[in-house]
């Protein structure tokens, strides 16, 4: 078999492009949750299992097998892998309500509860420091509506939701840059408050903070708790299984890549490639061959 140094880059992106979007992602999760559901005694139980599938059949209409097989496939899935999306899915949700998972969301919560305050806020984000500075100024000085500069201007707010568009938002405070946070949780705070220009992953975001509610353990929080701390137990699992996968095709990650999941799957194959082993495909969606044990 032919060496990736032997491949040509064109055949090699499309090598990697031919992967049905999330293929990495998914099958490290679902090899994750698998070994994780082994040391925790969960398990995915099979009636439950058929009726969600029965139902998502139901809902797209697929009332025969040949017509389930066809509309996966247009979706880059395979009965098998189906099944193991929906089998991943009920784990995590009996994940989420697990005493061991709910114990630890409630640790997370008494080590820093001003975590857990709500910041009701929007923001305008814009690839311009120049135009973001602007509209700094026409926020301040005139009396401009902040959500309509959001819908003219963010290059963010069509991925907001008629109910909850980008110009108002409801955050934890953990999850608001600094400076936002730092604003916002201060004595004697009275919104709305407009921040400097906060630099973000190539965009420049404008923050209007609305106002704070002191942090509460209700049930959104309790939900918020366990899906983070289930996200701590689940990281370093998903960390080697992603490696173990691209061990099959070849490839070896650095040991100074912290986080493979915020990669997309391009950048996760070409960024370990080794050019001394052969390249291998097929293989990355044995999850036997992951490395399932805890």
């Amino acid at each position: 078999m032919a060496a990736t140094s032997d491949l040509p880059g064109r055949l090699l992106d499309q090598l990697v492009l031919a992967m049905p979007p999330g293929t990495l992602q998914r099958a490290a999760r679902q090899t994750a949750l698998a070994q994780l559901a082994d040391a925790m005694g969960v398990i995915c139980d099979g009636e439950a299992l058929q009726a969600v599938a029965d139902q998502m059949r139901r809902r797209h209409g697929l009332l025969s097998r040949g017509a389930t097989i066809s509309w996966l496939a247009v979706r880059g899935l395979t009965i098998d892998s189906w099944v193991q999306t929906l089998e991943s899915d009920l784990l995590e949700q009996a994940f989420l309500a697990h005493p061991d998972v709910a114990t630890a969301g409630r640790a997370l919560f008494d080590a820093d509860p001003d975590s857990y305050a709500r910041i009701h806020a929007g923001y305008i984000a814009v690839e311009d420091e120049g135009i973001a500075q602007e509209l700094c100024h026409v926020l301040t000085e005139c009396d401009t509506s902040f959500d309509t500069l959001a819908r003219r201007y963010s290059v963010l707010f069509a991925d907001g939701v008629s109910e909850h568009p980008l110009s108002k938002l409801t955050i934890y405070a953990w999850e608001a840059p600094g400076a936002v946070r730092q604003k916002a949780l201060s004595p004697g705070f009275s919104g709305p408050l407009d921040t400097s220009p906060i630099p973000d992953r190539g965009l420049w975001l404008v923050f209007r903070v609305y106002a704070v509610e002191d942090s509460t353990y209700d049930e959104d929080t309790q939900a918020h708790c366990a899906r983070r701390a289930l996200a701590s137990m689940l990281g370093p699992r998903i960390q080697r299984a992603f490696r173990a996968i691209l061990d099959q095709l070849g490839c070896d990650i650095p040991d100074d890549v912290a986080s493979l999941a915020v990669l997309s799957d391009r950048e996760i194959f070409l960024a370990g490639l080794r050019r001394d082993r052969p390249t291998r495909g097929p293989e990355i969606l044995d999850l036997d061959k992951a490395g399932r044990t805890p």
